[in-house]
């Protein structure tokens, strides 16, 4: 049976071309795997966000690949930028149905119990990996949350974390003036119900000015949790994908594992391992 979920996100798909692997994983491989699961366990869900660094260079052979291995899904899509990605490449490939709002990827997207805004943190042509919302962008998000329906909550979703994590590696190349955002949403009379991030392969849980927020494994690799900004070790430890479900009193998320095919068990009633066939 079919859950009734709201949304599901993946984080940092790192999309290469065609045949290629990254860290001797291949993403495609990756992506149907959540694909399928989403239609197997989750065939309500309102949508999927993918919450950036669609590619790993950035190059047109990667969006192709993408838009290919996104080509059959059974539940609408909606991208964004990451400070891995191309802009004006994902636009160049990407059906025009890509959410676009001058010039950036971003939307408003109305599901039936929540409203979800996807900012475009990318700023393209700076030397690190860090990202920015541009007074343009700001606007956009404060107009978003100033016209979004009162009776339903509101999430917002962007590749950059605002929050610190506690690790400098991160920390140094996170959103650039956090507090521009406290300042819009004073503006527009409303915060946000949760905020949900990418950027760091990992999962995060907590809060930010009172805020709900979360981050979430790449669907390729993982990053460590500590190490000097220019020294993240990356893992191959397994990726999730994200499901969001508004309740009446608030949003549940569950981290589901996407390449687990181990044994399974009862824990109530038997001590026995059951072997997958």
């Amino acid at each position: 049976m079919a859950r009734c979920d709201d949304f599901a996100v993946l984080a940092d798909l790192h999309f290469m071309p065609e045949g290629s692997l990254l860290y001797g994983i291949d993403p495609r491989v990756r992506l149907d795997a959540a694909l399928a699961l989403l239609a197997r366990d989750h065939a309500g869900v309102g949508c999927l966000v993918l919450l950036g660094d669609l590619a790993h260079r950035g190059e047109v052979e990667s969006y192709q690949a993408l838009a290919q291995a996104l080509a059959g899904a059974a539940v609408p899509i909606i991208p964004m930028m990451g400070n891995h990605d191309r802009r004006s490449v994902f636009l160049g490939e990407y059906p025009q149905s890509a959410p676009r709002q001058d010039g950036f990827v971003q939307s408003v997207v109305e599901l039936a119990r929540c409203t979800l805004i996807t900012l475009d943190t990318l700023d393209e042509g700076r030397g690190d990996a860090g990202g920015r919302l541009c007074p343009e962008r700001l606007l956009f998000l404060r107009d978003a949350l100033r016209d979004a329906r009162t009776d339903k909550p509101v999430y917002c979703f962007m590749h950059h974390p605002p929050f610190a994590t506690g690790s400098p590696a991160y920390d140094a190349i996170a959103l650039d003036e956090p507090e521009a955002l406290l300042r819009i949403f004073d503006a527009a009379g409303r915060r946000p119900d949760h905020i949900l991030c990418g950027h760091v392969h990992q999962t995060i849980n907590g809060s930010w000015h009172g805020i709900p927020i979360s981050t979430q494994r790449s669907l390729v690799h993982q990053l460590g949790q500590e190490g000097e900004a220019d020294a993240i070790e990356g893992t191959l430890e397994q990726p999730t994908v994200a499901i969001g479900t508004v309740a009446p009193d608030g949003l549940r998320l569950r981290h589901r594992n996407l390449l687990y095919e181990g044994p399974v068990f009862l824990p109530k009633g038997t001590s026995e391992i059951i072997l997958r066939p």
